[in-house]
């Protein structure tokens, strides 16, 4: 039988977990290169017994460029914006705060670079994924930590969800029902290798 191809994510759940219900073993759901969706058996090799750490991929400050840009240019800019805004308001009583008008432009300029930079190395740097030999588990959270884990028998129905970005950057995220659950119960959020990280999880999760 021919892999089905699903125009939408609703439709390939729907064929996941009757494949799943009708041979017990685990498939997972693929994004193709076209949009379509399809439902793939995973493969069984050795269970890794390395444990892995992985974080949000690096790349996804490609997504701040805009802000980080701005605020850039709004720092490098504050004199051009400064007599920009002077000239507008036609008023020599402003040029007395002239200095406090550029010193004003540069520090917003600095606060909202400062303030994405520190957004993007928090989304990075808080969450950290482990894969070992017992399961999966999130660490979310600097300084006080959330911690789930799944162990692999109780994995249910592992996602991959890549969006048009994430075909350009090359990475996407992972979604885990555990079983008994039906809702996500934890996400690899936009990771490098999506493709390989959920083959090894889901090897792992077969030899259990």
């Amino acid at each position: 039988m021919g892999i089905k191809l699903h125009d939408n994510f609703a439709s390939a759940e729907i064929e996941r977990d009757q494949l799943i219900k009708d041979t017990g073993e685990i498939y997972i759901i693929h994004e193709i290169e076209s949009g379509h969706f399809e439902c793939r058996k995973a493969v069984t090799p050795e269970i890794n017994e390395a444990v892995i750490e992985l974080h949000p991929s690096n790349k996804i400050i490609l997504s701040y460029f805009f802000p980080l840009s701005a605020g850039l240019l709004i720092f490098f800019n504050a004199e051009n914006l400064t007599v920009a805004l002077i000239t507008a308001i036609n008023n020599t009583g402003i040029l007395s705060f002239i200095n406090q008008i550029h010193g004003g432009f540069e520090l917003i300029g600095i606060m909202l670079f400062a303030m994405y930079f520190i957004k993007c190395l928090y989304r990075i740097y808080s969450q950290k994924y482990i894969i070992d030999s017992e399961g999966i588990r999130v660490h979310d959270g600097i300084w006080a930590k959330d911690i789930k884990v799944i162990k692999y028998k109780d994995i249910q129905t592992p996602t991959l969800r890549r969006s048009l970005s994430d075909r350009f950057l090359k990475t996407g995220s992972l979604e885990f029902s555990a079983s008994g659950t039906g809702s996500i119960d934890m996400r690899f959020d936009q990771i490098d290798s999506p493709n390989e990280v959920l083959e090894l999880i889901l090897e792992n999760s077969n030899k259990t």
